[in-house]
């Protein structure tokens, strides 16, 4: 795994990274020095779960052999429980090498114990990190387990992410460089919550209905589930976060917001905090000098409702909708807000935020104007895959 350094940076483009001048280059460990405990996916024939490519800020690929690894976090059940100063340890799940174009697949050698890190609703937060020489990469994404078995992860959504879990598609990391000691062959690595950010309004929803007798209105049900961006840094400081992948987390309690006319932003609260990521030998102790990089995500659904206006989407998918009736969107993934938790205060960026239309989160929309009018969707019809729906 890592071991200590720092390095100021500036992430270009979604994770693109500067690499130092000159950067000290680290060997290769022999395939049995590097996560003894853990099967290399060049050796299990099961099914690849998460893929991709690497490439270095300039666009090259990532020399053969660079090492990729993939941690499985606690359940949020967990996560939600942590106070300033508390830390918990991650857990390597697979490992895999790039060959020489950058490619990297990974397999589980016990795929059933992804159970133990899953959410009462069956979700596993992981990261991927990439590790090469001067240069290292983090990126978060979340999956459900196999409703049957929890034996494997389901594609993750992660349209418009540089980095995804689909078997069939191969993703780009940009790695932030990092002067990189050398590789131990045993470690404990872990976070820290260094600081709590306390409760942020999250983005959750939006309907728009242009004049009377036109409403909209949305249900976010205990269970619901939202994803939720996450910011990486070297450094820690003000201004040198970049978006890096998601985590998903669901709510605890039903918020429902009444019906209302015009843009409607609906939003509900997540604690934010502040994690340090380190890695000490096994034998020693934690020392601050052991933190490697920093991220920003969400640790637990607060609750609670707010409401602002928003402007009306571009939504060109028209059907009828007659008068007297309602339509109930309770299925497909809604837009994404890419500003949709507000953090830029603390650490210079806004994260993302995206809800699906599910059984635990609805939108209806309902006309008693007196006449038919146009439910519109902005990427598809309303009862396909609509992103937000307008009711004009």
């Amino acid at each position: 795994m890592l071991k200590s350094y720092r390095s100021a940076s500036a992430l270009l483009g979604a994770l693109l990274i500067a690499s130092l001048a000159q950067p000290a280059a680290a060997a290769t460990p022999a395939p049995d020095e590097w996560l003894p405990s853990v099967v290399d996916s060049s050796m299990l024939t099961s099914s690849v779960v998460s893929s991709g490519n690497v490439t270095s800020p300039d666009g090259h690929a990532f020399p053969e052999g660079a090492t990729v690894e993939l941690v499985a976090y606690p359940a949020e059940e967990v996560m939600r429980t942590l106070k300033e100063g508390d830390t918990i340890q991650v857990s390597p799940v697979a490992k895999a090498r790039t060959d020489e174009s950058g490619h990297f697949e990974m397999r589980l050698a016990e795929p059933s114990k992804l159970k133990r890190y899953a959410s009462a609703l069956g979700v596993v937060n992981f990261e991927i990190r990439a590790i090469s020489g001067a240069y290292y990469a983090a990126f978060s994404f979340s999956s459900e387990l196999d409703a049957l078995n929890g034996a494997r992860m389901q594609r993750a959504d992660l349209v418009g992410l540089n980095l995804v879990s689909l078997p069939a598609n191969d993703a780009v990391l940009n790695l932030e460089g990092s002067r990189m000691g050398p590789i131990n062959k045993t470690q404990i690595c872990g976070e820290t919550l260094v600081a709590n950010y306390g409760t942020r309004a999250v983005a959750i929803g939006q309907t728009y209905t242009a004049g009377a007798g036109r409403t909209g209105s949305l249900t976010y049900t205990s269970g619901s589930s939202s994803t939720l961006g996450v910011g990486l840094s070297m450094t820690g400081v003000y201004g040198s976060y970049s978006a890096s992948g998601s985590i998903s987390l669901s709510s605890t309690t039903t918020v429902s917001f009444a019906g209302g006319t015009g843009g409607r932003l609906y939003k509900t609260y997540y604690v934010y905090g502040k994690y340090a990521q380190w890695c000490y030998p096994i034998g020693g102790s934690y020392d601050p000098s052991d933190i490697y990089a920093y991220k920003v995500r969400a640790s637990s659904f607060a609750g609670g409702s707010a409401v602002s206006v928003t402007s009306a989407p571009p939504a060109n998918y028209c059907v009828a909708l007659a008068n007297g009736s309602t339509l109930t969107k309770s299925s497909t993934t809604a837009g994404t807000f890419s500003s949709g938790a507000k953090l830029i205060a603390d650490i210079g960026i806004d994260l993302s935020v995206r809800t699906g239309y599910t059984s635990s989160t609805k939108v209806a929309f309902t006309n008693s104007s007196g006449s038919s009018k146009n439910l519109c969707g902005v990427s598809g019809y309303p009862g396909g895959t609509p992103g937000f729906i307008s009711l004009l």
